[in-house]
């Protein structure tokens, strides 16, 4: 990724820098979450970024995860096609 600085020479009051980078910021959040859910399409973005979370915050953390679904006895869900669909 390229380190830019996105201040603009018409004004270099700290508060313009903020904007700037908090555009950038977002932008390259957009972008990600893009670029994620074209990998990983099936996957909820917000578990996801979950996962990331949990993995660069643990640096220690082995890596798995276990994601157990549970559905209501009274549901009509056929549970094999689900597992297909996963």
């Amino acid at each position: 990724m390229e380190n830019k600085n996105f201040t603009n020479s018409n004004s270099d009051s700290p508060s313009h820098t903020n904007l700037n980078a908090s555009e950038r910021l977002k932008s390259i959040y957009e972008n990600f979450i893009a670029e994620s859910s074209k990998l990983f399409p099936k996957v909820d973005q917000k578990l996801l970024l979950d996962m990331i979370h949990l993995e660069t915050s643990y640096k220690d953390w082995e890596g798995s995860v276990l994601l157990k679904i549970v559905y209501s006895s009274k549901s009509k869900v056929d549970t094999n096609k689900k597992k297909e669909d996963l």
